[in-house]
């Protein structure tokens, strides 16, 4: 790097001499040897040359020279200049150039026709040659073409002819520009030099070929070099920076940037061009290329297959007519028998079944194909274990085949639809409010609005599941690119989410409002409708249609009040940009704005995100649905076409029957009471006879018509069902029905919904509170499948719960109600006290957000005062509507992360005592006390368990049975993470009773975490408590060997006294036998301490000072500092006082002849002081194993003086 730096000389400012002086110091600091004034001109423009235009790669000049190809409407002089300016960099010598280039050049041209000319030139054709007759062709074909539209135009082509078509030619693209792109073989749109052009207009002057429209413009191909390249966004032509898809998510890939018919992982791209006049491009608003019709229904024996009868490379080959595939294919087998002698080429296209299902070709071959005259070379894909051989839209077009009508007598999805109505040219007229995706109103936005004063309610985001975290991750990036949501960094409110897994497996996100906003909304209290009102404005029609929103709410966007709608996630906060379901005040602004829409539309009813339409002939029918469509357009509201119906005869509408005999009241209403099964028991009977009592009231003479049922429920009477039984039965049930019990629906009265459940069914009744009593509005009953049976009791009474509401939505939603039932768990689960439990079963957070979306209150009931009791036990045969599906819950995602299957976990719950005895009584019911010990953790989670395919759960856990319990530790611990965090990923998928103990005591007998472990942290150093009383606290250890000869250091903590005692062994009977003659003459001290070593901690020293009454401590292991006191004296003693005395004559100290040792005393206190600082204190006499304790008194002895050496320290 320079150091400094030197600008121009700038004349106006700079003085010359001093700008050199500058210049040369800059060149000296930067080690400059040569300055420009020693370099020619010559050199000078050489060194620039270097700096600024450096001799680029060879390697990477030959790469570009290959990949270059003939791109779509360049011609052939463009293309060969282009590879001259390549080839100039590529370092190619003079042969090699002509070469390379000629090569190149006929391999990367677009034309099939002119590359397979010049390849059956002779292999010595020189690139000049090859370039001439490249040349040559181009401008036949260009010519050849410009004539047949000529004569097209001014001879052959009558008025029919002239008003042909738009042909839509099916093509593969790369999308990128490579090899193959627009290619021959109908393969896609090629410039008016290519053989396609011909194609095109054979097939229009033929009539055939592609889709037809009706039109008297004639249509023309667009010349070469007039035309964009193809958008690689959406297949269009026009620029992708301006593409309006270009912020869409591809459903192959998942990833942003281009349509599914662009998406790379599938190669060459199937797609259509449209070539409207004038040349211009015009896009689909879907992603899809093509218009979905209704699907109708056909007799499998009407519907024959379409055979062709081709000749395919000689042999006469049978093809059936696939005009939903662009391309034509055969089985392995059938080209290993006649195909075989054609080479199979590698192809990069991928193909994807009506499933879903990706499939890669073997190869493709290119037989010779004719049919009617018509000859032609084209692709034949070969399929590994194929069955038909399908003859594809693209040989259709080549070989101008026309399919003819097919004359199947069909009936639409709407049987009653009226013949005048086409709804296949209906739904293409109006596809934009069939089509899929969500639409935007364009009205104007809706507000909410939150009470004056209201405090803001910020709730954290929920623990969420590691099974889950992916799912939901792409459930929130999929509702941003919706723009539904929208990340914000900061907000005020927050509420909670619920990631409900639905039937199919997907993730929905919803918000739990529950707790937060809905509780300070001021509720948008729009009047829904009167049942007068509505059916006046459909009186008089002869045939009813009736119309589904899509997402209804969702299609509404929020103003600036948005800012409220915000949700808290593991990812962060989220806000709505978009009306939500569970707001209070969703519904009541929903019914206004559709309302408001449709008000001056006569015969046009609004009830929530149902559009009721009819008229007084078919005629005023017609106009007001293409009224209501159009309105729908141009609002940009879309519709579920799946859910809509037209022109069908009646309508049910809040219990009434709406044709054009009038108004009915509708017989569902009282179904579950007329089809009530005789009761095959007492506890039934007694159900049923409850429900007639409790509306008891408003049926004369009750008691008496139900007298030969009282019979059976006397105790000692047998139950048999009798002719007087029968007739009781019937009649109360006839009374139940008539209008003296029930009661028409009203706006004005209190609303009642009870739902009940047994082992068998479940029942509901909706009812209103009259000034006489409660009475019912109708009634609803049905049985459980087999997979209902099996749930857990709270999931039947839920379900009970929600088939109430679903049964009569069109009573509840959007007015406030009650809401019944006898389990009182359910009262908190969906009530409005706590938010959505995390723990609940996956099917009940599914159905608390169905329910949030109502206003209700709901309340306890006991099961003698339940009305719906009695339709549960006796329900109503379930009818095939109610069939058994595959639910997907949350065991799917928790299997995959478990090392074991589901059915191993059924099997050890089902063998194991304690949870087969938990799984009867989450699924039969749990009684009020428990008093088991083993069982009382499960009681304790009575009402989060569940069962699920034939596993308990705790909410999002599955319970593991004990045999199972091992091989979950270890997979848990697999990674050998710590404590905390392998508690953490339990906490997410599985729960046994004690399963923090488990895991704790797991990872603490880990050996590789033990081996792999940090050593703890160092604590901060700490001294031993100080002690005045001299010789309380001894330490102790050995010195040597020094020069052979081992030493016994002992030294008083408080007076630093050192004792050194030569020892011949180190056993700890040879260390009791010297502290024995040192406690003589210094008496007993309180503690001593030592390290870890033989002698210190074997039974025998132990015992010894057990027996005296001496404290032993030991100092850690490796950490000798701990007995500092000790290893200061060993350091001491070896440094002055042995190597002095060791060669001294030294006398007999006191006691030596009873330690066998001598006595070594050292201190820095001098003689004449050391009578009165030396150790020792008043003892009792030293115990021996003979006189343990037996002393009662401690009298005082008198310590004899120690001999001292003539040494000392200063």
């Amino acid at each position: 790097m320079a150091v400094g730096k030197i600008g121009p000389f700038d004349v106006s400012k700079d003085n010359w001499d001093t700008y050199v002086d500058r210049l040369d110091q800059y060149f000296i600091a930067n080690n400059v040897k040569m300055k420009p004034a020693t370099k020619t001109y010559d050199e000078l423009v050489a060194v620039m040359k270097g700096h600024l235009n450096p001799k680029p790669s060879m390697l990477a000049e030959r790469f570009k020279f290959r990949q270059r190809i003939q791109k779509p409407g360049e011609n052939v002089a463009t293309y060969f200049s282009e590879l001259k300016r390549l080839s100039k960099d590529c370092s190619f010598t003079a042969e090699s150039l002509k070469e390379n280039m000629r090569d190149q050049f006929v391999c990367g041209l677009v034309n099939d026709d002119i590359r397979q000319k010049l390849f059956t030139e002779e292999d010595g054709i020189s690139i000049d040659k090859a370039y001439r007759l490249a040349l040559a062709m181009e401008a036949a074909e260009t010519n050849a073409a410009l004539v047949e539209d000529g004569t097209r135009r001014g001879i052959g082509g009558s008025a029919a002819e002239t008003a042909s078509v738009t042909v839509h030619k099916v093509g593969q693209d790369g999308g990128n520009g490579k090899r193959g792109a627009f290619r021959g073989g109908g393969g896609g749109y090629r410039p008016a030099a290519g053989r396609n052009t011909r194609s095109a207009h054979n097939s229009r002057r033929s009539g055939s070929g592609g889709p037809t429209i009706a039109s008297g413009a004639d249509y023309n191909l667009p010349q070469a070099g007039t035309q964009k390249e193809a958008c690689n966004v959406c297949g269009g032509k026009h620029d992708a920076d301006t593409c309006k898809f270009k912020k869409y998510v591809c459903r192959v890939c998942m990833q942003e940037g281009h349509l599914r018919r662009m998406c790379p992982k599938l190669g060459k791209n199937n797609f259509v061009y449209n070539w409207r006049e004038g040349g211009a491009y015009k896009s689909s608003d879907s992603e899809s290329d093509e218009v979905i019709v209704p699907i109708h229904r056909l007799s499998l024996q009407q519907c024959t297959p379409i055979l062709m009868l081709l000749n395919v490379h000689g042999l006469k080959l049978k093809m059936e007519c696939d005009t939903g595939s662009a391309i034509s294919c055969i089985n392995y087998q059938l080209y290993k028998k006649h195909f075989s002698s054609l080479h199979i080429k590698p192809t990069n296209l991928v193909l994807r079944y009506y499933t879903g299902e990706l499939v890669n070709p073997v190869g493709v071959i290119r037989p010779l194909v004719e049919y009617n005259k018509i000859k032609k070379i084209l692709d034949l894909y070969v399929i590994d274990k194929g069955n038909t051989v399908l003859l594809g839209r693209q040989w259709m077009a080549e070989l101008n085949i026309t399919v003819s009508a097919l004359q199947y007598n069909t009936v639409n999805n709407n049987e009653n639809l009226d013949q005048s109505f086409n709804f296949a040219e209906f739904s293409s007229r109006y596809c934009e409010v069939f089509a899929d995706g969500l639409g935007r109103f364009t009205g104007g936005r809706v507000s909410i609005h939150v009470r004056e004063g209201a405090r803001p309610v910020f709730m954290r985001a929920r623990p969420l599941a590691y099974a889950l975290r992916e799912p939901v991750e792409r459930a929130l990036e999929q509702l941003v690119r919706d723009d539904i949501l929208t990340p914000v960094s900061h907000s005020d409110w927050a509420a909670p989410i619920v990631p409900v897994v639905k039937k199919d497996g997907t993730i929905r996100i919803c918000a739990d409002f529950k707790l937060s906003l809905n509780k300070v909304l001021e509720v948008d209290r729009y009047p829904l409708p009167k049942v007068e009102d509505l059916l006046s404005r459909l009186h008089g029609g002869e045939r009813f249609s009736k119309v589904d929103l899509s997402q209804a709410y969702a299609q509404f966007e929020l103003d600036d009040t948005r800012k409220y709608a915000v949700i808290n996630t593991h990812k962060g906060l989220y806000m709505y940009k978009r009306l939500v379901y569970g707001l209070s005040s969703s519904p009541g602004v929903f019914q206004r704005r559709l309302e408001q829409l449709f008000a001056d539309i006569p015969r046009v009813g609004v009830f929530l995100d149902d559009i009721i339409i009819t008229g007084k002939d078919t005629r005023q029918h017609l106009d007001n649905l293409h009224k209501v469509f159009e309105r729908l357009k141009s609002s940009g509201l879309k519709v579920r076409k799946e859910k809509c119906s037209f022109f069908v005869e009646s309508l049910e509408y809040l219990g009434y029957v709406i044709s054009k005999e009038g108004v009915h009241t509708c017989k569902d209403k009282v179904e579950a009471i007329v089809k009530t099964p005789i009761p095959r028991n007492v506890s039934e009977l007694r159900a049923f006879i409850g429900m007639v009592m409790y509306y008891g009231k408003f049926i004369k003479n009750v008691s008496s018509i139900l007298t030969p049922l009282y019979n059976l429920l006397r105790a000692g009477v047998k139950y048999e069902w009798s002719d007087g039984c029968e007739e009781a039965f019937a009649r109360v049930k006839r009374a139940l029905s008539t209008s003296e019990v029930l009661v028409h629906y009203s706006l004005d009265l209190p609303l009642v919904l009870t739902a009940d459940a047994s082992a068998t069914g479940i029942g509901a009744v909706i009812s209103h509170i009259t000034p006489e009593g409660e009475r019912p509005i109708a009634y609803a009953s049905r049985t459980l499948n087999s997979a209902e049976r099996s749930y857990a009791q709270i999931d039947r009474e839920a379900l009970a719960i929600i088939y109430g509401v679903r049964k009569f939505h069109q009573y509840l939603y959007g007015r406030k109600f009650t809401l019944r039932t006898d389990h009182k768990p359910l009262t908190y689960i969906f009530g409005n006290k706590v938010g959505i439990p995390v723990m609940a079963a996956s099917r009940l957070q599914r159905w608390a957000i169905i329910l949030s979306g109502y206003s209700y209150n709901i309340e306890y009931v006991a099961s003698a005062k339940n009305c719906a009791d009695a339709l549960s036990r006796l329900p109503t045969p379930s009818s095939d509507k109610n069939k058994i599906g595959c639910e997907y819950t949350y065991l799917n995602f928790a299997g995959s992360f478990l090392p074991v299957t589901n059915d191993d976990v059924r099997g050890a719950t089902a063998r194991d005592r304690v949870l087969s005895r938990v799984m009867v009584s989450v699924q039969s019911g749990w009684p009020s006390h428990c008093a088991d010990e083993v069982i009382k953790p499960y009681f304790n989670r009575r009402h989060e368990l569940y069962v699920e395919r034939g596993c308990i759960m705790w909410g999002y856990r599955v319970v593991i049975p004990p045999t199972l319990r091992n091989t979950i530790l270890k997979e848990l611990h697999v990674s050998h993470m710590g404590i905390v965090k392998t508690k953490s990923m339990a906490r997410s998928f599985v729960w046994w009773p004690n399963i923090d103990t488990d895991i704790e005591s797991t990872c603490r007998s880990c050996e590789t975490c033990a081996m792999e472990a940090t050593a703890p942290p160092q604590a901060a150093p700490r001294s031993w408590p100080y002690i005045t009383q001299p010789w309380s606290r001894l330490h102790i250890d050995f010195l040597g060997p020094y020069r052979g000869k081992t030493f016994f250091v002992i030294i008083d903590s408080s007076t630093k006294w050192i004792e050194v005692f030569e020892m011949n062994k180190t056993n700890a009977k040879a260390v009791v036998k010297v502290m024995r003659s040192l406690f003589a003459r210094f008496g007993l001290p309180l503690e001593i301490v030592s390290d870890q070593g033989p002698p210190f901690t074997s039974a025998e020293l132990g015992e010894f000072l057990r027996l005296n009454g001496i404290k032993q401590s030991f100092s850690p292991v490796y950490h000798p500092a701990s007995n500092g006191a000790a290893e200061n004296a060993v350091k001491l003693s070896a440094a002055t006082a042995i190597p002095r005395i060791s060669n001294a004559k030294v006398g007999e100290g006191a006691g030596s002849g009873e330690a066998g040792s001598e006595d070594l005393v050292v201190s820095d206190v001098p003689e004449e002081t050391a009578s009165k600082t030396s150790p020792g204190r008043d003892t009792p006499p030293l115990a021996t194993d003979s006189n343990v304790a037996s002393s009662v008194s401690r009298p005082t002895r008198v310590r004899r003086k120690p001999i001292r050496y003539g040494f000392e320290f200063d």
